[in-house]
């Protein structure tokens, strides 16, 4: 089980690599802003591993370029639920338990100075097509 496996010394929490020294270390706070940027840092990896392989993804028909990213989607996938599985068991071995004893966000409500903002991101957007427009057909 994960308990035991904690009692024989197994880490708590996921290992990552210290990019400045390449040691690993062991990282306790995870956030979502970092899942994204894992993600494509691992795709890059495995697209960069296909191509040493052979693999063309730039060639083809639409069909034959969906065909050569499934060597891709694969291991990505199994990389990410890897992920999530050690960040799991990190959580479960800090006895984490979901909202019990947790502060909540405060709830955001839309006020007069939102509206005028919104308001004025619309019309600066409509401005800029419209002098693209304008430019665009004079050039």
């Amino acid at each position: 089980s994960r308990v035991a496996d904690r009692r024989a010394g197994a880490p708590a929490v996921p290992a990552c690599e210290d990019k400045a020294s390449g040691a690993r270390v062991f990282d306790d706070d995870v956030d979502c802003a970092e899942v994204i940027p894992t993600l494509l840092e691992e795709t890059d990896k495995i697209i960069s591993a296909q191509k040493a392989r052979g693999a063309d993804f730039e060639t083809g028909s639409l069909k034959k370029r969906l065909r050569a990213l499934v060597p891709i989607f694969v291991p990505l996938f199994v990389s990410a639920f890897r992920r999530a599985d050690e960040l799991a068991n990190a959580m479960e071995c800090r006895l984490y338990r979901g909202g019990v004893g947790r502060t909540r966000m405060k709830i955001l409500k839309i006020t007069a100075l939102d509206m005028f903002f919104l308001l004025f991101i619309i019309l600066l957007l409509a401005g800029v097509f419209v002098l693209n427009a304008f430019f665009a057909s004079a050039i």
